[in-house]
């Protein structure tokens, strides 16, 4: 009978943290743009910027949330990356194409 309480208080202590960080991250954007329409917001803090989505303004030259560039489709019927290439993939080195092997 005592295993069952235990399942059920991690059930409700998991349940109620997710809770709390979805509802923080939820009402963030809300309470932090009236606290600035009403002047009350700290100045002497770092407080990050939303838009009027509620989405989180990332600034320019920060490369928070950036991804790498995609692959790029010429039309020609090859693809060109503007990434760098990976230099772990040399290709065939030698004719058994294993490393070190000359012959």
């Amino acid at each position: 009978m005592s295993r069952i309480r235990g399942f059920d208080l991690v059930t409700i202590g998991v349940v109620s943290l997710v809770g709390i960080y979805t509802g923080a991250r939820f009402f963030e954007p809300i309470v932090l743009g009236q606290l600035e329409k009403d002047g009350h917001l700290r100045k002497d803090v770092a407080v990050p910027k939303y838009d009027e989505d509620g989405n989180l303004v990332v600034p320019q030259g920060t490369f928070a949330g950036a991804t790498a560039p995609a692959n790029i489709s010429t039309g020609t019927g090859t693809t060109t990356s503007t990434s760098t290439p990976n230099p772990g993939n040399l290709g065939n080195l030698g004719n058994s194409g294993t490393p070190g092997d000359s012959t």
